[in-house]
């Protein structure tokens, strides 16, 4: 965490921005961009079948390129399970990149996350809530929209524990399931938000995991070589990841490098 915290106007956009900078596959907004297409507010497509099958049908069209020969039904859950990958991600990188690098904890309150695909996948979201959690000594304990916590690093896991189980059961909801999938699958995806976040070896992460849902408590604890990436850009240690995101469910596609599968082990 962040040994020096400051007063600003807006302490949320302040934690957003710092987030942002540890994730650099998200773009992430104060609020919704004006005539920018495809934005969706989450707790609405969570509680709208047809939007977020929409969502997903769109998604499981961009995995065509990767994998023609893919049946319509294994292109879909491969898309959700992408989509359900992405959402965590997201919202675990927002709750704990803010964490780390100002010391609050932005509010992932219904209503108040926005989120956009492109391309099949989530690249961007926006957090319109000035409500966040900070401890009695942040210069900001008393601005509007502060909630004083003695644990941020439960807080956390409390912001997470509120925002994702509504997608996993909007998922699971429809006749035929979108995905069928167990919850650990969310946690895994959260865990590695919060890896991606904070990165493997940073001890806030720890204390993170250390009070959370047991598949969370696998994440970073083993590291892999990831290689490159195809960038030329040296190798890169990655946490191997607490579940999977389905990808090696499309034909001819093999498990992630980071994937529990690639070392033996189920999703």
């Amino acid at each position: 965490m962040s040994g020096v915290r400051t007063l600003c106007a807006d302490p949320v956009g302040e934690a957003l921005d710092a987030a942002g900078a540890r994730a650099p596959w998200l773009r992430v907004h104060r609020s919704v961009p004006a005539g920018e297409p495809g934005w969706n507010r989450a707790d609405l497509l969570a509680a709208d079948p047809v939007a977020l099958q929409g969502v997903v049908e769109a998604s499981a069209d961009q995995l065509l390129p990767w994998s023609p020969t893919a049946p319509g039904d294994v292109r879909r859950a491969v898309a959700a399970g992408l989509l359900l990958n992405d959402w965590s991600r997201a919202a675990a990188v927002l709750a704990a990149g803010g964490l780390a690098a100002t010391g609050r904890v932005p509010s992932l309150e219904a209503g108040a996350v926005h989120l956009r695909w492109r391309d099949g996948r989530l690249d961007a979201v926006a957090l319109t809530s000035s409500r966040f959690a900070c401890a009695a000594d942040d210069p900001a304990a008393g601005a509007p929209g502060a909630r004083v916590v003695d644990d941020l690093a439960a807080e956390v896991r409390d912001q997470l524990a509120g925002h994702l189980p509504a997608l996993h059961a909007a998922l699971r909801a429809g006749r035929p399931p979108l995905l069928r999938v167990g919850s650990r699958t969310t946690w895994g995806s959260a865990g590695d938000g919060l890896t991606t976040a904070l990165g493997a070896g940073d001890p806030l992460l720890a204390e993170l995991l250390a009070g959370a849902p047991g598949v969370w408590r696998g994440t970073g604890s083993v590291l892999v070589d990831a290689g490159d990436g195809g960038t030329g850009g040296g190798a890169r240690v990655l946490p191997r990841r607490a579940s999977c995101c389905l990808w090696y469910r499309l034909p001819d596609a093999s498990a992630c490098v980071t994937c529990p599968r690639a070392a033996g082990g189920s999703c």
